[in-house]
């Protein structure tokens, strides 16, 4: 008999296919010990083992059995579902551990454990790789698919909200909300079908201008991230927001005032007085879109749109792709697209510090070139109406939400507060100046006939006085930059001749010194002609032939004069 002691281990070999199954099964039972309940791949592996089972046994080509999991049932599975499948190897393989998880939680977890490993299992996961390797070949991949440079264009995008507001698509509050945050904000489809009306903050500390109406700026608190770092857990909240864009249909801001507009002007179920048992208020659940149920359903909505308008977006609901992409082929940088986006920051300056609002990025992706100022003409409408008169207009029931809260019982947090008396009146604003373009272009959308029967008589008069002030507003901005770059024009202009003048001024005073140098060289040289002149001695010769010799003065030194002449110009 082969005995082991504490010195002598046995050595065994494993084949690589074991080594595989007994990784993935180590993995299984640490998931199986951090959690109770199987994540939603392994329902789904699940659910369709079962029916599988189901069906053969119907058609008795398995035998009854009490159990799923049984050896027959899962060879037979793996041999005629699992060998076949064209899925990559990694999420096939994800089947078995997925089918033991529910063996060691369900069915066996009182009896004698049931292994799916089979010698059936692993020839069958072989032949699935021979399956995805041939389905892999037979198909056609365009290079073009998938680049990091594809976005949608500003057609494809005026295509897209054209035919969701003229044919007035049901779910139109959903696609024009997820779809201009996702753009502006880079918000996840899975973050916009969780987002509660709770989260909605009008800010500001962060605005485009420091004063006046248009010094908010609406922000999106995002649902807290809870991080583990060794045996401390983290929770941290993040917040994300942008600015009104530059064309309304693309605002996600106005894309929100539109949705409330048309989901709360006459909602009675939104109450603020009533609390769950733990003191939460219970409008803290109401969210802002309730149309889709999971991301699935919001790809089917996208796809159904996208292919009547023929817009190529492979990426369906995946519209922080495109967001990011814009945001980073105008100029801005990794942080500034990482702040929008809240991928992960090194360091406990931005981990902690750096603020989650950039301005400067948020002008961008609100349609402003990064070196351009932020300007939005149709933000600058002087209303007929106080924001606080169009509140009413847009939410009359604004005043019902308002006495909830101060009776006892009412909502007393500052989400309550901010939510009824800072954002609300601030969408009300947005959604009368951005309405004026929603009576030109889609004139029968849902939007558009509440307007006309909500707002004063006189509106679609000034809705298009409006509009015409705005062309006006603009103009005046486009002249202005002229005028200021003819500005800038003439300052480089009268620079220049500053500096010529100054060049001349400089010619001048050299000229003036080399004068003065000439005149003192000339008194020089008349002293010394005076001095030769003067005081010749006159010496006979010494023969007395009476002849007169003219005897040279002593050598005078001799004065370089050096004149040096400015350049021509």
């Amino acid at each position: 008999m082969n005995t082991t002691t504490n010195n002598q281990i046995e050595e065994t070999v494993l084949s690589p296919p074991t080594v595989q199954t007994l990784i993935e099964e180590a993995n299984a039972a640490n998931a199986s010990r951090s959690r109770d309940k199987a994540d939603k791949s392994y329902q789904r592996e699940w659910k369709k083992f079962i029916d599988f089972v189901t069906e053969k046994r119907s058609e008795n080509v398995l035998p009854p059995s009490p159990l799923y999991l049984t050896r027959d049932s899962v060879d037979l599975y793996f041999s005629t579902v699992v060998a076949k499948l064209t899925v990559h190897p990694k999420t096939a393989r994800r089947i078995r551990p997925a089918l033991q998880f529910f063996a060691d939680h369900d069915e066996y977890c009182k009896n004698e454990r049931f292994v799916v490993e089979s010698g059936t299992v692993q020839t069958s996961l072989k032949a699935q790789i021979t399956s995805y390797n041939e389905e892999l070949e037979k198909s056609f991949i365009d290079p073009h698919k998938k680049i990091k440079i594809m976005m949608i264009s500003a057609d494809e995008q005026k295509a897209f909200f054209d035919y969701i507001y003229l044919n007035n698509v049901q779910n139109w509050a959903s696609l024009a909300t997820s779809w201009n945050m996702g753009c502006n904000a880079y918000i996840r489809m899975h973050s916009f079908l969780q987002f509660p009306l709770c989260h909605l903050r009008l800010d500001t500390n962060h605005g485009p201008v420091k004063q006046g109406p248009n010094a908010g700026v609406l922000c999106y608190i995002l649902s807290p991230q809870i991080r583990k770092e060794g045996n401390k857990v983290y929770s941290r909240t993040r917040v994300s927001g942008c600015y009104r864009h530059k064309i309304y249909y693309q605002c996600a801001t106005g894309a929100i005032a539109m949705a409330l507009f048309s989901t709360l002007q006459h909602d009675t179920e939104l109450c603020f007085n009533e609390k769950e048992i733990n003191g939460r208020p219970t409008w803290f659940k109401r969210l802002l879109s309730n149309d889709w149920a999971n991301s699935r359903n919001a790809s089917t909505a996208y796809k159904r749109v996208l292919n009547t308008v023929g817009i190529s977006w492979g990426r369906v609901v995946h519209l922080r792709v495109h967001g990011i992409e814009y945001g980073s082929t105008e100029g801005l940088g990794d942080d500034d697209v990482a702040s929008i986006s809240k991928h992960n920051e090194d360091g406990k300056l931005g981990k902690v510090y750096m603020t989650e609002l950039r301005p400067h990025a948020m002008k961008v992706m609100a349609g402003c070139g990064k070196d351009e100022p932020y300007f939005v003409a149709r933000t600058l409408l002087q209303l007929p109406w106080t924001d606080e008169e169009c509140c009413h207009f847009i939410f009359p029931l604004i005043d019902t939400w308002r006495e909830q809260t101060a009776s006892v019982n009412g909502d007393d947090s500052e989400a309550g507060r901010n939510f009824l008396y800072e954002v609300l009146p601030f969408l009300a604003r947005v959604a009368v100046q951005d309405g004026i373009y929603f009576l030109r272009d889609y004139p029968n959308h849902e939007i558009s006939i509440r307007l006309k029967n909500t707002m004063p008589a006189d509106y679609e008069r000034w809705a298009k006085s409006a509009r015409d002030e705005v062309i006006e507003i603009e103009r005046n901005h486009v002249g202005s930059k002229s005028l200021e770059n003819h500005n800038v024009q003439t300052q480089i202009a009268f620079c220049n001749i500053e500096q010529h003048m100054i060049n001349l001024e400089n010619r001048q005073s050299r000229i003036l010194e080399m004068q003065k140098e000439m005149q003192t060289s000339q008194g020089v040289m008349f002293n010394l002609l005076k001095a030769w002149t003067t005081n010749v001695p006159r010496q006979l010769d010494s023969g007395g032939s009476g002849t007169k010799i003219l005897q040279c003065p002593p050598a005078v030194p001799q004065q370089s004069i050096t004149v040096t002449f400015p350049p021509l110009c």
